[in-house]
């Protein structure tokens, strides 16, 4: 589709180091040179979208079923994060539904060292 093209290597020049403002100056001017002016709200949309997916992915982020066990699990979740490659302080982020146990998400990697896991695990290794 145009627009996702038309994004794409705008998003591109705005990685590989052009300035926000100038990218989208760029990418007005050549809209409007080609008459497709009307697809440059869809791209702002997509734009937008992809920066902030680009910022969750660059902040770890460990689920945890409640506070008091994060100081429990303190040493196996730096651990987890240390296999995932990065020492960033993460985002704690409380999920009632895990029982117990943490999940750790970096970039496009996890480990899910929760409670859920490790049973499916053992019924895997069980009934294999």
């Amino acid at each position: 589709m145009l627009r996702d093209d038309y994004t794409e290597a705008t998003y591109q020049c705005i990685e590989d180091g052009m300035s926000t403002g100038d990218a989208l100056e760029k990418l007005r001017a050549l809209l409007e040179k080609r008459g497709h002016e009307s697809l440059y709200p869809g791209i702002l949309r997509t734009l937008l979208r992809f920066v902030e997916v680009r910022e969750v992915k660059d902040m770890p982020v460990v689920t945890i079923a409640n506070e008091s066990s994060h100081s429990t699990l303190k040493k196996e979740i730096t651990e987890a994060l240390k296999a995932l490659g990065t020492e960033d302080a993460p985002n704690i982020v409380c999920d009632e539904r895990l029982v117990g146990g943490f999940h750790v998400r970096y970039q496009d990697k996890a480990v899910d060292n929760s409670y859920k896991q490790r049973l499916l695990t053992l019924y895997r290794n069980i009934t294999a």
